[in-house]
């Protein structure tokens, strides 16, 4: 696979780590080794309290800890590390019940922290328990961006 045209600009750093690259990355992989402009991250809305998050199955999740310091439009913000509870699932396997209880953020802004952990984001990604599957955001606050 040929170098890309601009790893051939001098001083570039993406010049130097070409020959360090194993062939078996996809291109996205190559991409972000090479040029290091494609790892800053995107800013994303703050998550507050009141967010209306749901289970891929339509449960109602809800902020257990919510974090009274920083507050977004009245409501406060919440943190990575602290786990959701989901109440209404609906999923079941073979007729018996398998509901989602959970959901454990994966995710979070990297560049905003309140308590020294990162505050939550739009586009955070949890994992529900105990069936792994994730959570849809759908309304959240729209006058506070982080990363």
């Amino acid at each position: 696979m040929p170098a890309p045209p601009y790893a051939q600009w001098p001083g570039h750093p993406a010049r130097s780590q070409l020959h360090h690259l194993p062939l078996t990355l996809t291109i996205n992989q190559r991409l972000r080794a090479e040029c290091p402009r494609h790892l800053t991250p995107i800013p994303g809305y703050l998550l507050h309290q009141s967010a209306t998050v749901l289970c891929m199955h339509g449960g109602q999740a809800q902020a257990t800890v919510p974090n009274p310091r920083v507050k977004v439009s009245g409501q406060m913000t919440v943190q990575m590390p602290n786990p959701w509870v989901i109440a209404g699932c609906p999923f079941n396997v073979s007729g018996s019940p398998v509901p989602c209880v959970t959901a454990q953020w994966m995710t979070a802004a990297t560049r905003v922290k309140s308590g020294g952990m990162p505050l939550l984001l739009q586009d955070s990604q949890a994992v529900c328990a105990p069936n792994g599957t994730g959570v849809n955001i759908v309304v959240a606050q729209l006058r506070v961006k982080a990363q």
